[in-house]
């Protein structure tokens, strides 16, 4: 299976709307708000929502996002299932 990407024009797009893909301090990728606009989501659980509730009306650049953060866990769930 081909891994999920987050393109540099996916990011551009996803802080215009408030939230970006970053990798915390422990290696992961994840979905936060843009600090530079705290007026725009609360807090990081507040940008993830936003991300979720778009996925599931079909917005092609919310599923990228949640594809590619959560990559390594469907990976380590497939492995796991053999």
């Amino acid at each position: 299976m081909s891994r999920a990407r987050w393109f540099g024009r996916d990011q551009r797009e996803a802080l215009r709307e408030g939230w970006c893909v970053i990798v915390n301090g422990d290696g992961q990728e994840t979905i936060q708000r843009d600090d530079d606009q705290p007026e725009v989501f609360a807090d990081d659980n507040a940008a993830h929502r936003h991300v979720t509730r778009c996925a599931a009306a079909g917005s092609r650049l919310h599923k990228a996002a949640l594809r590619y953060v959560f990559q390594d866990e469907q990976e380590r769930y497939r492995e796991e299932g053999r």
